[in-house]
């Protein structure tokens, strides 16, 4: 079992799954949902939406523009990290 499984069923009882939020259950675009690169790295490690993400840390800043989500080849990470 990956760690991210692991910490999703430890912190959220539901298993990880990508594009689903482990805490409200939502499913979304992990391309298209996050609003800085912070809120990737999180989604990275917790698999949190980004409704979650400032419902639980807060939301501060300024809203940062990131021009590679725009790309349709864009892709986080490798398979093995989602």
């Amino acid at each position: 079992m990956a760690n991210k499984d692991k910490m999703c069923k430890f912190n959220f009882g539901a298993s990880y799954t990508p594009g689903v939020c482990p805490y409200c259950k939502r499913e979304f675009s992990p391309t298209k949902e996050f609003r800085n690169l912070i809120s990737i790295r999180e989604y990275w490690v917790s698999g949190l939406c980004q409704e979650c993400q400032d419902s639980i840390f807060g939301v501060g800043g300024k809203p940062e523009v990131l021009p590679m989500l725009e790309c349709p080849e864009f892709q986080f990470a490798p398979r093995t990290m989602h």
